[in-house]
């Protein structure tokens, strides 16, 4: 329930605070300026550099290979950090889209439970086109329960390099959130770039303002930190659980290349804001600390295939990474790896 509030809490100071700068702010003159034009006017896209598909339709697989980590570190890097990862690394589903709207849903392929444990994850992602210029929406939800420790001939002495690793079937990591991005030339198409559902006709890049909200979650039932490496942590080596709230806000670039029927297409996002914080340091039912910190985050991605009338395929390099700072120490989420997708428009 504390967590709960703590969220409302959040998010009605945000767009309270959000609509209180607006209402200073003179609308004549604000809708002269380029965020204005390029995020809340009608798009008027360069026919020249753009185009666009008849075909409302589309659909067809994912394959997703992606490394999910839940790192904890010393902030003053003393001793090697602990590196939890679930054993889902590979996942297949489907990808469907109508008009401005996509829903992707993935299922996790079977991996070896005897090495890496047992993993229960969820993952759900949509997407959603505004029909304004280049206005990219993301919102998505994943869980795991089950973790292994990835890097434990580091860390822990006893462990022999090829048995069975270290595992941790009660922590459990959830984490669901908003993304946007806003492109500010109407010659540059991220929804081509992302999800071609437009087409890139010729090379061009944009300067991208990304925005973001997400909250992070974590539990286990004792403590998190490893015996053998509390003397590490000993500002956290009772930590059990958290719940993170974060707004973030920063610029980005992004480029893509075109030959022929084909593009290549680059982007990097570079986000700082600030962080709400409740955590448990003393055990799963200890006494819940609340605090508030300054946040970054780092977001690139590499995307390549081919974009046709009917058909449509790619493949694509993603990469993220969120912090959480608590006390001397310091949580790193970090998802990385491809996705390779194919369909038909219909």
């Amino acid at each position: 329930m504390v967590y709960r509030n703590l969220i409302l809490i959040s998010f009605f100071l945000f767009f309270f605070f959000e609509n209180h700068v607006l209402a200073q702010i003179n609308i004549d003159s604000l809708k002269q300026t380029k965020i204005y034009k390029s995020g809340f006017q009608k798009r008027n896209m360069d026919s020249l550099y753009i185009g666009s598909y008849s075909r409302k339709i589309s659909a067809g697989p994912i394959y997703n290979h992606k490394t999910y980590r839940f790192i904890i570190a010393d902030r003053w890097g003393i001793g090697n950090p602990i590196e939890f990862q679930p054993n889902v690394n590979d996942r297949l589903g489907v990808r469907v889209q109508y008009q401005r709207f996509i829903i992707n849903l993935h299922f996790p392929l079977p991996s070896n439970n005897y090495i890496f444990g047992n993993t229960k994850s969820t993952f759900l992602g949509i997407s959603f086109q505004l029909p304004f210029k280049n206005w990219q929406h993301d919102f998505y939800y994943q869980n795991h329960r089950g973790f292994y420790i990835a890097n434990a001939d580091d860390i822990i002495p006893s462990y022999i390099a090829g048995k069975p690793f270290p595992k941790r079937g009660d922590l459990r990591t959830m984490e669901f959130g908003w993304t946007s991005m806003m492109v500010f030339s109407n010659q540059f198409s991220m929804k081509a770039a992302i999800n071609q559902s437009e087409k890139q006709l010729r090379s061009k890049g944009s300067f991208v303002l990304g925005s973001s909200v997400l909250f992070h979650g974590f539990s286990a039932d004792s403590a998190i930190i490893p015996k053998e490496r509390a003397k590490f942590f000993q500002d956290i080596d009772a930590l059990a659980k958290g719940r993170f709230l974060t707004f973030t806000i920063g610029p980005g670039y992004a480029y893509t290349y075109v030959f022929q029927d084909f593009f290549v297409t680059g982007m990097i996002l570079i986000n700082g804001g600030f962080q709400f914080q409740g955590y448990r340091n003393d055990g799963f039912f200890g006494k819940t600390k609340f605090g508030f910190r300054l946040n970054s985050s780092l977001n690139y991605r590499i995307a390549g295939g081919f974009n046709l009338e009917k058909f449509y395929g790619g493949l694509v390099y993603d990469f993220q990474n969120q912090h959480i700072k608590i006390e001397d120490s310091k949580i790193t989420t970090r998802l990385e790896g491809v996705n390779l997708n194919c369909g038909f428009r219909f």
